[in-house]
């Protein structure tokens, strides 16, 4: 599946310690979201494009159930569009378009 990521935000982990989630528009026009830990080993695949921001297309992701993408798919970027990011109020970064 292909997802173009929408929001990044922190957010305070249910286990303990914080987390990422990452909130992505599908190619189905589906809202989906996938919550990653930093101390995780599938966070290393996900960083380059969290580092690229919002706007970014990814393929190869997986659906686990319901609109929650597996942390464990490896996303490859499909193509960069022309969207801007930016951190506003609360630390959660959002797209504006270009």
């Amino acid at each position: 599946m292909k997802a173009r990521i929408t929001s990044i935000s922190h957010a305070k982990s249910r286990y303990g310690g914080e987390c990422l989630l990452l909130t992505f528009k599908g190619d189905d026009a589906r809202s989906y979201r996938t919550w990653l830990y930093p101390a995780f080993r599938n966070f290393q695949q996900w960083k380059p494009f969290i580092k690229k921001g919002v706007g970014v297309l990814l393929s190869n992701l997986n659906v686990k159930k319901g609109n929650l993408i597996d942390a464990d798919s490896i996303p490859e970027e499909y193509r960069s569009i022309g969207v801007t990011s930016e951190i506003v109020e609360g630390g959660k970064q959002e797209e504006r378009t270009t």
